[in-house]
Formats: structure tokens, C-alpha cells, sequence
């Protein structure tokens, strides 16, 4: 069904940035997202023969020229827009079926074959999967994240040895590198590891403390693992981009950003060779709630507005999913 749309307004800032990414090593487009989705996607052009927009200012002059380039790369430089929308499209229905059966592979194993499959026929024919699992946009990338994210949590707290952590780490690295909202993983970690001690009714009072300590330990080496991860990623996809464009970059695009505090961590972080890969990370964290505080204009129950409404994913869920 994919071969039927044209770009999404998405796609023109994600297809460019994530080209970038690979063939250039530069992360001055779309830092408001993490680089594995889009660099996923960039992937099969680098085996195109393609024209990019080097010289125009979207590129060499503008604040994340993100949209224009897309418009120049897919519509202006003489390149076949349906092909790059197809190759980039490629590996997220390719993400897509691995989500689908990583969440059979799992639930299975927990729960027997029958639930497996029925799990995986609702995973299946969700709408929103099927909306969404085709186009060059981080959503499908969130799905993932935040199954692997969990699944390996649950696993890391039944049984934490070495090798437990490591991949607990890896997965949570991995879906902070696919969408910012993964960083909601950390309160849910912690929620995990609190309910996990209180839930072992057999031990005593001071054994389950005293467990519940061992396990933040090795939660805290989780991050620790995951924090690794991300820094490695961020800096192979930051090697061409120039430490001074980096942090003129960040202080145009935080200049409005409330809380100061903050935003004096990133430009520390940025302007030291080995922390700006964290900084260009924290760049993203901060401008989704730069983005979210300032409201999302949307129409809902026969109302445009920005400022929301408790109703909507409520409503939203029970409305498209069947």
C-alpha cells in the first residue's frame, strides 16, 4: 500500500537527515529525533546514484533547513522521488515485521503458542500499525523501543547476572536511539525495581530492602550500558559535523527554551569533544519539551487547538483500534 502514497510531511526532514547521517557522518538536520530510524532508512540510498543539495543554504546556511532540503533532495535535484520513497520505506515495513515477531517470539515463550498468535493477530491488524508501519518516521521505531525496552527488563529483574545487564543496556540504548519518548522508560524502570523488591513476599522486610538496593545498583549499570551505546551512535553520525555549527546550532534552537539551567548543560557538554554526542542527545530531549510545552495545535471533537485535551488519547485509542 506504501507504493500508492506520496511523501508525508514527515518523511521530507526524516529521508534527508537520515541520508545524511550515513553518507555524510552530519547531525545538523532533525535533531528533534534520534538518528536509527532515519539512518535505517538512509541506508539503501547510499547504493543510488543521487544528487544532494550541498550547496543550497537549507543546508550551508539555515538552522535545520530540514524541510527545504527534503523538498530540494526529493523534488529538486533531479533525483526519482518514488524511488527514494521506496528504498527508505523498505526497512520500516522491514522494522515492522521484526516488531511483529519479536512480540510473538516473546509472548510465546511466556505464554504458549495460541496466546502467541492471537497477540500477534491483533498486532497485526492494529490500524495504527498498519498506518504507520511503512513510512520513514519514528513511530514503529517507539513501538520497538519500548517492547525490547521492557521485555529485557523483565528479564534483567528475574534473573540480573552480566549478561542480563548488557542486554537490558543494549535495548534500552537502542530505543532511546529510535524516539525521544523512550525516555519514559527510566520512571518505568524505576517503578519495575520498586514493585519487583515489594512483590518478594517471601523474603523479610530487610532482605527485600537490601535486594531492592543490589537491583538499583545494576539498574543504574543498565543506563550505564545504554548511555554508552547512545554516545557511540550519536558520535559515528557526528564525525563531519563542526563542534562550532553544533553549538551555534543548539543556542539558536534553545534561545527560547524556559528553564536556563538546562540548556547551560547542554552548551557544557557541547563544547567538550568527548561529551558532545551526549549534548547533541540532550539537544533533542530538550527541544520535545521546548516543543510539548509550547502546545501542539490539533483538531479534536470539533475543536482546533493547541493547549490539548485529556480526552484525546482516550478517545483516540478506542476510535482506531478495532
Amino acid at each position: 500500500s506504501s507504493l500508492g502514497d506520496s511523501a508525508i510531511m514527515d518523511e521530507l526532514a526524516h529521508i534527508p537527515a537520515g541520508y545524511s547521517y550515513v553518507k555524510l557522518q552530519d547531525y545538523r538536520l532533525n535533531p528533534e529525533h534520534p538518528p536509527l530510524v532515519k539512518a535505517l532508512a538512509g541506508i539503501p540510498l547510499l547504493f543510488l546514484k543521487l544528487n544532494y543539495p550541498l550547496n543550497d543554504i537549507s543546508w550551508t546556511t539555515d538552522v535545520n533547513g530540514q524541510w527545504v532540503q527534503g523538498t530540494k533532495f526529493l523534488y529538486e535535484s533531479g533525483n526519482n522521488p518514488d524511488k527514494i520513497l521506496f528504498w527508505t520505506r523498505l526497512p520500516m515495513i522491514l522494522l515492522t515485521v521484526l516488531t511483529g515477531g519479536l512480540i510473538y517470539w516473546w509472548v510465546k515463550t511466556r505464554f504458549g503458542r495460541k496466546v502467541g498468535l492471537m497477540t500477534l493477530t491483533l498486532f497485526a491488524f492494529s490500524p495504527t500499525i498498519l498506518a504507520h508501519g511503512r513510512y520513514v518516521t519514528t513511530d514503529i521505531g517507539a513501538t520497538l523501543g519500548f517492547f525490547i525496552g521492557i521485555a529485557t527488563f523483565i528479564q534483567f529483574l528475574e534473573s540480573p547476572t552480566r549478561k542480563n545487564i548488557l542486554i537490558a543496556g543494549a535495548a534500552f540504548g537502542i530505543a532511546e536511539l529510535l524516539k525521544f519518548s523512550t525516555f519514559l522508560l527510566i520512571p518505568i524502570y524505576a517503578a519495575l525495581v520498586i514493585f519487583w523488591a515489594i512483590s518478594r513476599m517471601e523474603l523479610s522486610y530487610g532482605a527485600r530492602a537490601k535486594e531492592g538496593l543490589k537491583l538499583i545498583g545494576k539498574t543504574i549499570l543498565v543506563g550505564v550500558a545504554g548511555t554508552a551505546l547512545i554516545w557511540a551512535i550519536y558520535g559515528l553520525f557526528m564525525l563531519n559535523y563542526p563542534v562550532e555549527r553544533q553549538i551555534s546550532d543548539s543556542e539558536f534552537q534553545l534561545s527560547s527554551f524556559g528553564t536556563r539551567p538546562l540548556v547551560n548543560i547542554q552548551a557544557t557538554l557541547a563544547a567538550n569533544t568527548w561529551t558532545r554526542p551526549l549534548a547533541h542527545y540532550f539537544l533533542g530531549i530538550l527541544m520535545v519539551v521546548q516543543r510539548s510545552a509550547g502546545g501542539n495545535t490539533a483538531y479534536f471533537l470539533g475543536e482546533v487547538s493547541n493547549l490539548g485535551s485529556r480526552l484525546y488519547f482516550p478517545v483516540t485509542y478506542l476510535t482506531k483500534e478495532t
